[in-house]
C-alpha cells in the first residue's frame, strides 16, 4: 500500500503542515529552515524546532507595503497650473466653438448617445474619454485601413460596453484620414469632447482631457482655440 508521508512542521497556529513531502527532503520549502530534533522513523512523529533567529511569518509580514492612509492629494502648485489651463481653456472654447461641437457631435454620435453624454457627471465621462484617447495614441500600427476599422479593434465592443466606447467608434467612423493618422485624430476628437462637456459643467479644472493636451499643445489661447476647432470640426466629417 501507497503511503504518503507528510511535512508535520508546526505552523504559527501551532497545528501539524499537511504538505506531502518526501522523505528525503524532510520537511516542506516553507519549512524547510527548521531544525530537526529527531530524525523521523517509520510510524514515529518528527518534531521540529524552529530557530529563534527566523520566523517565517514576521518577515513575509515586513516585506509588505505600508497601507495607504488616504488619496493623494494634489500639490498647490499643481493646483495652480490646472486653474491656468481651465482659465486658458474658458476663453479658447467659446461660445461659438461650443455651438458648432455640440451640433457635430450630436449627428455623428447620435442623439441617444449625446443625450447619455451629457447626464451625470462630466468629470467621470471625461476621464473615461481621456483613457480611451491615451489607448488610441499608444497604438503603434503601419496599416492603412480606415480609422473607424482600427478604432473598432482597438475598443473591441460588446454589449456592455460604456458609451464613451461606442461614442468613440461612432466618432472614429467619421475620420476621413485612414491608418495611424485616423487614428490620433479620433483620439483628438475625443479629447474635445471632454473639454466640451466640462465646459458645460463648468467644471474645467479636473478635466482629463485638457491636462492631456496641455502636455502635448501650448497652453495659449490660440493654440488651444485652433486644437479645439481642428479636432472637433475640421477633421470630423459630417455624416
Amino acid at each position: 500500500m501507497f503511503r504518503v508521508h507528510l511535512c508535520e512542521a508546526p505552523t504559527r497556529k501551532g497545528w501539524p503542515c499537511r504538505r506531502r513531502v518526501r522523505p528525503a527532503t524532510g520537511p516542506c520549502h516553507l519549512h524547510r529552515d527548521l531544525q530537526a530534533n529527531q530524525l523521523p522513523t517509520d510510524g514515529a512523529r518528527p518534531t521540529w524546532t524552529v530557530p529563534a533567529q527566523r520566523l517565517v511569518g514576521e518577515t513575509c509580514r515586513a516585506t509588505l507595503p505600508p497601507p495607504r492612509t488616504g488619496l493623494v492629494l494634489p500639490t498647490p502648485r499643481r493646483l495652480e497650473e490646472r486653474s491656468q489651463c481651465a482659465a486658458v481653456a474658458e476663453r479658447a472654447a467659446s461660445i461659438v466653438w461650443r455651438r458648432a461641437a455640440t451640433q457635430r457631435y450630436t449627428r455623428v454620435v447620435g442623439t441617444p448617445i449625446w443625450e447619455t453624454l451629457c447626464t451625470g457627471r462630466a468629470a467621470l465621462r471625461c476621464r473615461r474619454l481621456a483613457v480611451i484617447a491615451r489607448g488610441l495614441l499608444a497604438l503603434r500600427t503601419r496599416s492603412r485601413a480606415a480609422a473607424g476599422t482600427l478604432v473598432h479593434q482597438v475598443l473591441r465592443l460588446r454589449r456592455n460596453s460604456t458609451i464613451e466606447r461606442f461614442a468613440a467608434a461612432r466618432i472614429g467612423e467619421r475620420i476621413g484620414v485612414p491608418g495611424r493618422e485616423g487614428v490620433a485624430a479620433t483620439a483628438r476628437a475625443l479629447q474635445a469632447l471632454g473639454i466640451l462637456l466640462c465646459t458645460s459643467d463648468n467644471d474645467l479644472t479636473s478635466c482629463a482631457c485638457l491636462r492631456d493636451v496641455a502636455d502635448t499643445v501650448e497652453m495659449i489661447e490660440a493654440e488651444l482655440s485652433e486644437f479645439l476647432w481642428r479636432a472637433a470640426l475640421d477633421e470630423l466629417t459630417q455624416p
